[in-house]
């Protein structure tokens, strides 16, 4: 539901039909202080409030079955994901699933799906939405600056909002440190699909993200306000949304910048629900392999009955792969999926300039797959 007065919003929020939808569940996942619906005012005049705004409407509209979850809004992604973890099991018991996670939310995914292996759903994929998967720097800038003395008054503070709860015990999580041990302990899951997205966004002289934005830009270099293009990635990196802040990517777009965009004849080139049907899109076509030819798999290669999704070497041919081979045929793998996504992206795709650099996992994070799903 619109908060009433967003009337003039809906063009930009809303988009035309999309291909395909993936025929399994899709799971939104907040991040820090998000939530999926809160009222607010008197009981006589109240409004309701979404967090992704349009986007649940958008995909039902295009039959695709779409959850929205709410988690304690300031605790640890561990008991985040728990809470995450019994939602899902509730509503899709036995049934296989697609997660959507911004900022936090990609982070609380990663765990539910490598430690919360105990549960009546499968995950399929993961993709995060500028995730600080190696933490934000102003999360550290943050706790040196309040202080964690002071930490319990700032958090009663944030029980005043609608969307107030949890420990508070998030923010030191986040910091880039504690996100180094994090990921050394949570590698991915082996048949799990995982994407990512960044975004970039230069704050004008008087921006709610001006002070953010310079504490992460001069630590880690471009950023949303919140989360830099380094932090951001991880699996396959599908690319960078440009002018779009850390707000602007759940919907909650600044309605005056984008009054003067129009009044100046600039195009608005990010439209949130345009952004996230191409997401469904991507998710149908790559993850489920939909649109292909029959007998085909999701990465494209047609099998046979029985046949496993590894390709199987000739007879007597060398069936081990050199390093460098795996590495050019990862490349070649990711490289696709980023064409899909653009395909997917439709009339939103020249937003996007796409990821050209493969993400860094492997030695340094301790980013190892293991089975777990």
């Amino acid at each position: 539901m619109y908060v009433r007065g967003l009337e003039p919003l809906r063009d930009l929020l809303t988009a035309d039909d999309i291909d395909y939808g993936p025929k399994n569940p899709v799971v939104f996942c907040h991040g820090l202080l998000g939530f999926d619906t809160v009222t607010v005012g008197p009981s006589i005049a109240s409004l309701q409030v979404t967090h992704w705004r349009g986007i649940k409407e958008a995909f039902e509209a295009n039959g695709v079955e779409v959850l929205m979850t709410r988690v304690p809004a300031t605790s640890t992604p561990i008991d985040r994901a728990k809470v995450l973890c019994k939602k899902i099991s509730e509503v899709y018991p036995g049934r296989s699933v697609h997660l959507i996670g911004h900022s936090m939310g990609g982070i609380d995914c990663r765990y539910l799906t490598t430690h919360l292996t105990d549960r009546p759903f499968k995950v399929l994929s993961i993709t995060t939405i500028s995730s600080p998967h190696r933490g934000s720097s102003f999360a550290d800038h943050f706790l040196s600056t309040i202080g964690r003395e002071r930490m319990p008054s700032v958090l009663s503070l944030l029980d005043l909002l609608p969307n107030g709860g949890g420990d508070g015990k998030a923010f030191e999580f986040l910091t880039v440190e504690n996100m180094k041990k994090f990921n050394e302990q949570t590698p991915d899951v082996p048949g799990v699909k995982y994407f990512s997205w960044g975004a970039t966004y230069e704050p004008g002289l008087i921006d709610t993200w001006k002070w953010s934005h310079s504490v992460v830009l001069e630590k880690e270099g471009p950023n949303d306000g919140l989360v830099s293009l380094k932090s951001a990635r991880w699996g396959t990196y599908l690319g960078t949304l440009e002018g779009v802040n850390h707000l602007d990517l759940i919907g909650w777009v600044n309605t005056a910048r984008y009054k003067w965009a129009e009044i100046m004849g600039r195009e608005v080139k990010f439209k949130p629900v345009t952004f996230y049907l191409g997401i469904a899109d991507h998710l149908a076509r790559v993850v489920e392999g939909q649109g292909q030819e029959e007998g085909a798999g999701a990465s494209g290669e047609t099998r046979t009955e029985g046949e496993t999704s590894e390709r199987r070497a000739p007879s007597g041919a060398r069936s081990e792969e050199t390093s460098g081979e795996r590495e050019e045929r990862e490349e070649i793998r990711k490289e696709g999926e980023r064409a899909e996504m653009a395909d997917s992206l439709g009339k939103g795709a020249e937003f996007v300039r796409e990821g050209s650099e493969p993400v860094e996992r492997g030695a340094e994070e301790g980013h190892r797959s293991r089975h777990g799903s």
